[in-house]
Formats: structure tokens, sequence, C-alpha cells
């Protein structure tokens, strides 16, 4: 189903207009983090560079510290979705969706094509791809540490 294309036609997919319109913000907020991404990844790379051209020596320490940053963050942000998940809902969708089309019933098409569970294993597996990725960058500086 090309449910996030530019050209839906809400009936045939038995879509609301509502739900459709909600799920072109969701397209439109995926790509704006897609591209920050790539920017921060942009940057980052530069900020390497830079480093590495001036300060060698402290490549490892950035490299430990950053892996750090990720696990800690991501470990808050997950005991933040434990404790206060409803509240967070709700403050996420009024920030980034405050024309209010975020609110549907319990029977809804969009709401049974994306469960609550479709949701917390996205969450599950972006927490584990960035604390994996924070642990990589933290031992990657360590080695490069103990080779020095």
């Amino acid at each position: 189903i090309d449910f996030l294309g530019e050209n839906v036609d809400a009936a045939s997919l038995g879509l609301t207009l509502n739900e459709v319109d909600h799920l072109r913000d969701v397209r439109f907020l995926m790509n704006s983090v897609m591209y920050c991404w790539f920017i921060f990844f942009i940057l980052i790379l530069f900020l390497i560079w830079l480093v590495k051209k001036n300060q060698e020596k402290n490549i490892p320490l950035l490299l430990r510290w950053s892996g750090v940053v990720v696990v800690v963050l991501n470990v808050v942000l997950l005991l933040g979705g434990l404790f206060f998940f409803d509240q967070l809902f709700v403050g996420f969708h009024l920030l980034f969706f405050p024309q209010g089309n975020w609110q549907f019933p319990v029977d809804s098409l969009l709401i049974q094509i994306f469960p609550a569970t479709f949701f917390l294993t996205f969450a599950l597996w972006m927490f584990l791809l960035n604390v994996a990725i924070g642990i990589g960058l933290f031992l990657i500086g360590w080695r490069m540490k103990k080779q020095h």
C-alpha cells in the first residue's frame, strides 16, 4: 500500500481523510528526521577530520565519551518511556501534530494497521541499535587508546 504517497485515494484504502492526512504528516516528519541525521553524520565526519588534523591524540577520548553519551541518553529515554509513556506520547503528538489529527477511535483502520505493539517493537529495536552504536564507539575509542 502506498499510503505515504502523494496521490492517495483514501476511499480505496478504507482510510478516512484524517488518517491519510496524519500519514502524510508522519511522512514529512520521518523525512525531516532522515535529513537531520544525514546532516548530523556529515557534521560528525567533519569534526572527526578537524580533530584528526589538529589533535589526533584526542580521537579515542572523543569516541569513548560519544559512546557513553549515546548509551546514557538512550537509557534515560527508555526509563522516561517506561515511567512517563502517556505524558511523552501526548507531548510528542502535540508538538509534531499540533493540528490535532493524531487521535483516532480504537476501531479505526490506522490503529489496526499500526497497533501499539508496532511502536513498542520499533522503539525497542531503535533502543538496541543506538546502544550497540554507543558501545561500538566506546570500544573503538578504547582500542585506539590501548594501541597508543
